[in-house]
């Protein structure tokens, strides 16, 4: 099975994908059900009956309960069977599914898959920008094929740009220097370039085209894989604080899979803000990208691979791989000795009592 860090925040989908009907997803290999309650919180439970495994998905939601399509059975948000028609009605004490932690901030749901007592919502990373109603905002999700890891060095190199997005890349994402730095389990990647044109795309949509500026490319990767990109565009002899022109953008992987995975996008602006058509622009070019250019990328580079692990098909690196590396290594760290303090926990712990008959219904 694929290692994942469990006692962290995924991101499940934006807060509007979620609802009054139900809506099953796939998330680190879990089948998984989420549904907003009458009281607007989004719940998150295990999409396998415990009674005959049917998908819960396929049944009904009325009052807060989910009704499994099979048999009947009934479960309340925090997945305890609250309804049992067969019988006398008594409910097996088995009869319960696995809910998870939620949260909703910064416009999106996010799900704790690990311990419930170590869910912390401060853990939750900054992306406070995507809800400022002073910037405008594109977003999408795309579903891809390849480990999420994959996508994740997609975003911290930017050195593909160049070849793989015409008009968006730069000399400075390939023979610019990096500034990679890591503070507690964060990871940035940063690029400087003074005095310099931007790359055509992003000189056309800020109407800057022929000056040369100031401007910087920061990425902070936050694990297991939550990446804040942001473009500063400032006057020469400027700076990040100053900047005139910002793009605010954030790139958040979930795996569904081992090999797939969930990629939720956006990009806020500060500039021509009351230009719808260059929002639709925007949308229609960010779309095509991440639909036509890296995702079938990086599919292709996970069928290469043929589900060999990353490190044993000992790639050759670049300048550009020096933060894509550090997360990697960092994540690696995280989920090793979050198995090892789980096989300390359960060492410890007592053994467990002889099975009992199954409860009939």
């Amino acid at each position: 099975m694929t290692p994942y860090l469990l006692d962290t925040w995924y991101a499940a989908g934006w807060s509007d994908d979620f609802g009054a009907d139900m809506k099953p997803l796939t998330l680190l290999d879990q089948p998984l059900l989420f549904f907003r309650d009458s009281a607007g919180r989004v719940r998150a439970m295990s999409d396998r009956c415990p009674h005959r495994f049917a998908p819960l998905h396929m049944g009904t939601l009325c009052n807060d309960r989910v009704q499994c399509p099979y048999h009947g059975l009934q479960f309340d948000g925090d997945g305890r069977c609250v309804h049992n028609p067969h019988g006398d009605g008594a409910i097996p004490k088995a009869a319960v599914l696995r809910s998870y932690p939620t949260e909703e901030r910064h416009s999106l749901v996010w799900i704790w898959m690990g311990d419930p007592a170590r869910a912390d919502s401060t853990l939750i990373p900054d992306f406070a920008f995507l809800s400022d109603p002073a910037l405008v905002t594109n977003r999408g999700t795309l579903r891809g094929a390849g480990h999420y890891e994959l996508y994740s060095d997609n975003i911290m190199d930017l050195g593909h740009a160049e070849f793989l997005h015409p008009g968006l890349g730069a000399p400075a994402f390939t023979q610019g220097p990096r500034d990679i730095y890591q503070r507690g389990s964060t990871v940035w990647s940063n690029v400087a370039s003074l005095d310099s044109e931007l790359s055509p795309l992003h000189a056309a949509i800020k109407q800057l085209e022929g000056r040369r500026l100031d401007w910087w490319v920061d990425v902070r990767w936050d694990p297991p894989a939550s990446m804040e990109l942001t473009l500063y565009v400032d006057e020469v002899g400027g700076s990040r604080e100053t900047a005139k022109w910002t793009d605010r953008g954030c790139h958040i992987m979930t795996p569904e899979t081992a090999d797939s995975t969930l990629y939720f996008w956006a990009n806020c602006r500060n500039y021509r803000r009351d230009d719808a058509a260059l929002t639709a622009a925007i949308q229609a070019g960010l779309e095509a990208a991440f639909e036509n250019e890296d995702k079938p990328m990086i599919a292709a580079q996970s069928a290469m691979m043929k589900g060999a692990d990353f490190w044993s098909l000992k790639p050759v690196l670049l300048a550009g791989d020096a933060g894509g590396v550090r997360a990697r290594r960092v994540l690696a760290k995280l989920i090793a000795d979050e198995s090892a303090r789980n096989a300390r926990a359960a060492d410890a712990s007592p053994p467990a009592a002889s099975p009992a008959t199954p409860a009939t219904c």
